[in-house]
């Protein structure tokens, strides 16, 4: 299970909390957060309670409890498997996703966009390669503009280099360099 502790600044750690809430016995794993200027927490990790592992996203209000989980990818069934995923947050509320995906047979690197409030958007790739070359271990950040900037591992040379995308706010992912 994924679980969240805080610790206010000055203070002690409060008591543990549950993020997913499926409530069953399934492998829960890889979590990351973000926490926006206003406080507001927002979770990511890889959960198997599908029939592969789906990434899986929980919001926290500040001073709130954990909400509902909702998964991210909108690719569900079969043997895709989704994985290491990242979360950011704008200044704005607005969340940024990017993971591993398998769903055309190697791994990419997928995005998604969830409005303040709303519901996560479309799936993207953000990793340019047309071949068959593996991509892992992504992560985002995004800037007080909303503009999105990923990096990850890439073996499309052959040898496992650094690449890196940006979106512009609102925009399209840009070429990989």
């Amino acid at each position: 299970d994924i679980y969240f502790a805080y610790r206010p600044a000055g203070g002690s750690w409060q008591a543990d909390a549950q993020i997913n809430d499926d409530g069953g016995t399934t492998w829960h794993r890889e979590p990351a957060i973000a926490v926006g200027p206003d406080g507001n927490a927002y979770a990511v990790w890889e959960d198997d309670r599908g029939s592969a592992s789906d990434i899986y996203f929980a919001y926290r209000p500040a001073g709130g409890a954990w909400g509902s989980n909702v998964r991210v990818n909108d690719l569900l069934g079969g043997s895709v498997e989704q994985s290491e995923a990242d979360v950011a947050v704008d200044a704005d509320g607005n969340a940024y996703a990017v993971w591993v995906d398998d769903r055309d047979g190697d791994d990419d690197v997928y995005f998604a966009y969830r409005p303040a409030g709303g519901s996560w958007g479309s799936d993207v790739r953000v990793n340019d390669d047309s071949g068959t070359s593996s991509q892992s271990s992504p992560a985002i950040a995004v800037d007080a503009s909303g503009n999105a900037y990923a990096v990850w591992g890439d073996r499309r040379d052959g040898d496992r280099d650094i690449y890196f995308a940006y979106r512009p706010a609102g925009g399209d992912w840009g070429a990989n360099t």
